[in-house]
């Protein structure tokens, strides 16, 4: 069998199989939902965009990332000057112990040690009280430091608390969204609105991108490989 065939077997069985495992987790894993208003298919609401088409309406990529410094779950300060050298990924959600938030979040979890491995710290920021971040790793088994924001000011440098009009009002409201800044302290990549179902993934393979100026294949990830060693083992 040639190497081509094997590597067309092996797409066709990840297919089959993580379709599978996406509608198994989804119903066992909070918030990872196949309901399209959760994973924005066709929803009229803002999610219909897609992740690739709101990054090219930034233009935060290549900017001196804002300076942050915001207490974590512990109390203790986090702050953006003391991770020079570090990559930083920053994902800004609206509340915490919601469906699409803890979906988000435990992802994040399952691939932390991935990007340790890439030089990466992993933080999660809203305005929820520090109290309020303690109890939500804690509920849910989260490792990722959560840093709290209650003045919105992070936020809203960040493009993540805007004002949206309301009538004759403007109601302001927190964007599920997520930056990328680089060891130098610059802004390598922003998602200005996100899907949280797989977004975890999307965010490490544009990581691994960046860093080794390589582009991410579906047969980039443990799990291809595997695949593809049986089908090889099986036909050679």
């Amino acid at each position: 069998m040639s190497m081509n065939n094997i590597r067309t077997s092996a797409r066709l069985l990840r297919f089959t199989v993580m379709a599978t495992l996406s509608l198994t987790v989804a119903a066992v894993m909070p918030g990872c939902s196949t309901k399209q208003h959760r994973v924005g298919i066709v929803s009229p609401t803002i999610y219909e965009t897609t992740e690739a088409e709101t990054v090219t309406a930034s233009m935060a990529v290549g900017q001196p990332a804002p300076f942050f410094s915001l207490p974590n779950q512990d109390g203790k300060a986090v702050s953006s000057a003391n991770l020079k050298g570090s990559w930083i990924v920053l994902h800004f959600y609206p509340e915490e112990d919601t469906p699409e938030c803890v979906c988000e979040a435990t992802e994040f979890t399952d691939r932390l040690s991935e990007f340790r491995k890439m030089n990466a710290r992993v933080f999660g920021v809203n305005a929820d009280t520090v109290e309020s971040h303690l109890n939500f790793r804690h509920k849910y088994g989260l490792e990722l430091d959560l840093l709290s924001d209650p003045e919105y000011r992070t936020m809203r440098q960040y493009g993540a608390h805007v004002d949206t009009p309301f009538g004759n009002t403007n109601a302001t409201r927190i964007v599920r969204s997520t930056c990328l800044i680089d060891q130098n302290g610059h802004i390598a990549y922003h998602w200005p609105e996100v899907r949280p179902q797989g977004h975890a993934e999307r965010v490490k393979d544009k990581l691994a991108q960046l860093q080794y100026g390589a582009t991410v294949t579906s047969l980039d990830s443990e799990f291809d490989i595997f695949i593809m060693a049986t089908l090889f083992n099986m036909f050679r």
